[in-house]
């Protein structure tokens, strides 16, 4: 069903993604309006197409350590026989191509995404559990940033998620999450079925919204 909010701009409307190819190519390809090209190429070719790109991305890195090592292996003066060497990345890619494709995507199922007709322009995944909730992604196309498009999303699905609900996020976010009614939380003061879900990447903040409890004063992390 479409949430039409009177905050988004006209013509937007908030809603839960469709577990469907459609809803799929549609978040894949944000914020293109896929129906010019399935006009030429069938849907699931699409899908493995851009699952496939999500694999050599993925296979950058390795491959990047792997010629490293090569180059060091060969400035020991190493035997090293290039195909054996070429096999080897092969390999290497294969398996990245296959967990690209055979990666899990149980995170559509918690996906809200913000359309304008045919197109994508924002998603977000609030993954309920049983006495919280963890919102773990939202992202705003650059050219529909600062349009209140991400703050509405967020408040939307707040309205709909167990409390409390809990966001790890990047230092330049937090004035946008505070702004929304988040405070900050140290990692101790997480109940302890809460704690294995983050997993603290880089400089990011610990923060959580509960009804009733809006907060101004922010707590040292």
């Amino acid at each position: 069903m479409t949430d039409l909010d009177p905050a988004l701009p006209e013509g937007f409307a908030i809603r839960r993604l469709q577990l469907n190819d459609h809803d799929r190519l549609r978040l894949y390809m944000m914020p293109h309006d896929p129906r010019p090209v399935l006009a030429a190429v069938p849907l699931q070719t699409m899908i493995s197409l851009y699952k496939i790109g999500h694999g050599l991305t993925l296979a950058i890195i390795p491959s990047l350590i792997w010629s490293v090592a090569i180059v060091m292996m060969a400035s020991g003066s190493l035997a090293i026989d290039g195909l054996w060497i070429g096999m080897s990345w092969l390999v290497l890619l294969g398996i990245c191509l296959r967990v690209a494709l055979t990666l899990r995507e149980d995170w559509l199922q918690f996906c809200w995404v913000v359309e304008q007709q045919e197109c994508f322009v924002a998603y977000s995944v609030l993954r309920p559990y049983k006495r919280y909730s963890v919102l773990e992604l939202l992202q705003v196309h650059p050219k529909w940033a600062r349009r209140g498009i991400g703050s509405t999303l967020v408040q939307t699905m707040l309205e709909q998620a167990p409390q409390p609900v809990y966001v790890e996020s990047a230092v330049r976010a937090v004035r946008f999450y505070t702004r929304l009614g988040f405070h900050k939380l140290r990692f101790k003061e997480l109940p302890s079925e809460a704690q294995k879900r983050f997993r603290f990447r880089g400089v990011t903040t610990l923060l959580v919204y509960e009804h009733g409890k809006r907060s101004s004063k922010a707590i040292d992390s």
